[in-house]
């Protein structure tokens, strides 16, 4: 498997895939995402300061950072006004 084809297959199975069978785990970020009920979205585990909500958001924004300096005009900062969403608006 070339680096190119394995990087593909790292980011289906960061979507899609169904994780370590034998152990029930998964690597899918969207797979774990679907079994948190919504009452525990924004209440943060016990001892824990970080919410699911707040973990997901983290992830996306990142993404959205990480495409914007890899295709884009690298132009995206962080501070309080960055936003997800559709072409890295801001709020």
């Amino acid at each position: 498997m070339t680096a190119i084809e394995e990087l593909v297959y790292l980011l289906n199975e960061a979507f899609s895939g169904k994780g370590i069978e034998a152990s029930n785990e998964s690597q899918s970020l969207l797979v774990n995402l679907a079994s948190v009920e919504e009452a525990d979205w924004r209440t943060p585990p016990p001892g824990g300061i970080r919410t699911v909500e707040s973990i997901a958001l983290h992830v996306g924004t990142c993404k959205v950072m990480y495409d914007e300096y890899a295709f884009g005009p690298a132009k995206l900062t962080w501070g309080p006004t960055f936003s997800p969403g559709p072409k890295g608006r801001r709020r």
